[in-house]
C-alpha cells in the first residue's frame, strides 16, 4: 500500500462504485489540532462507497509497494468499481531505507495496472497512472490532486495498518480536510476501534467492503514467491536483476 465520521450517499456505478496496501507513513509532525476523543466503537464495514455530493469521484492511491503485490492489482480492481476515477502513483516512503529506486517501483506499478486491464478484457478504463502525484508526502499529492480535479470528491486509500498513524503525518490536519479517508482491511491486521474512532474526528472514513489476497511486498523479498506478484513484474524483476 508515501505515507496512496461514516456517511451514505447514492449507490456509484461500476464506474463511480484498499505493511503495503496503501500509502507508506510518512515522518510525524507536532500536533496541529486536537483530536477527536477516543471511544471504543467497532469498526463498521460498508457494502458501498457513497458521497453526499454529485459530483466526481475520485480514488487516490499512492504506493511504495516494493514491488506491488497481487493484493495491489485486486485493491485497484475494487475501486475501479466504486469511483469515477483511480488515480495511482508509486511513491517513496521517507521513514524507510535501502527502498528500490522509485523508477522500478513505477514500472512495477504500472504494469500491475497493465495486466489487471488485459486480465479483465480490457473492460476497466478508469484507473489513470498519475506520476505526477508522487511525493514523499502525502499533503503534497493531495494538492496536487486538488489542482487537476478542484471539484472532485476525493477519497485517499490507505491500509488497515495505518488507521491510528495517519492523524500524526506531516500537516494531517490540512491533509484530513481535504478528503475522505477509505480504509483498505489487511489480513492479520484489525484496526483498533479507538483509532478508527480518532480519525473520523478528522473526517469521514470508511472501510472498504473488500476480501484481500493474503500476500505482501514483504513475504515476496523474503521468499520470492513469484505466486505473490503478477507475471508481467515477475518479468520485470528478472530483466532488472531486482533482489537478488
Amino acid at each position: 500500500m508515501g505515507e496512496t465520521g461514516e456517511y451514505v450517499a447514492p449507490q456509484a456505478s461500476q464506474a463511480s462504485q484498499a505493511s503495503q496496501a496503501s500509502q507508506a507513513p510518512e515522518a510525524p509532525e507536532a500536533p496541529e489540532a486536537s483530536q477527536a476523543p477516543e471511544t471504543s466503537q467497532a469498526p463498521e464495514t460498508s457494502q458501498a462507497l457513497h458521497s453526499p455530493f454529485p459530483m466526481t469521484q475520485i480514488a487516490l492511491f499512492g504506493t511504495s509497494a516494493d514491488p506491488p503485490s497481487i493484493a495491489h492489482r485486486e485493491i485497484l480492481r475494487w475501486l475501479s468499481q466504486q469511483f469515477d476515477l483511480v488515480a495511482v502513483w508509486a511513491s517513496d516512503n521517507p521513514l524507510k531505507t535501502h527502498q528500490t529506486p522509485l523508477a522500478h517501483r513505477t514500472a512495477m506499478l504500472r504494469l500491475t495496472v497493465e495486466d489487471l486491464k488485459q486480465s479483465d478484457g480490457s473492460s476497466i478504463d478508469n484507473i489513470e497512472f498519475c506520476p505526477q502525484l508522487s511525493d514523499s508526502r502525502t499533503i503534497n499529492s493531495v494538492r496536487e490532486a486538488r489542482k487537476c480535479w478542484p471539484e472532485a470528491d476525493l477519497g485517499l486509500v490507505i491500509g488497515a495498518d495505518l488507521v491510528a498513524q495517519i492523524p500524526r503525518w506531516y500537516r494531517a490536519a490540512e491533509l484530513l480536510a481535504q478528503v475522505r479517508v477509505v480504509v483498505v482491511p489487511r489480513p492479520g491486521c484489525e484496526i483498533d476501534p479507538q483509532a478508527l474512532e480518532r480519525l473520523r474526528g478528522f473526517c469521514p472514513v470508511e472501510i472498504a467492503n473488500l476480501q484481500m489476497p493474503d500476500v505482501s511486498s514483504t513475504e515476496y523479498r523474503t521468499t520470492k514467491d513469484p505466486q505473490t506478484i503478477t507475471m508481467r513484474v515477475a518479468d520485470y524483476i528478472d530483466r532488472e536483476r531486482l533482489y537478488v
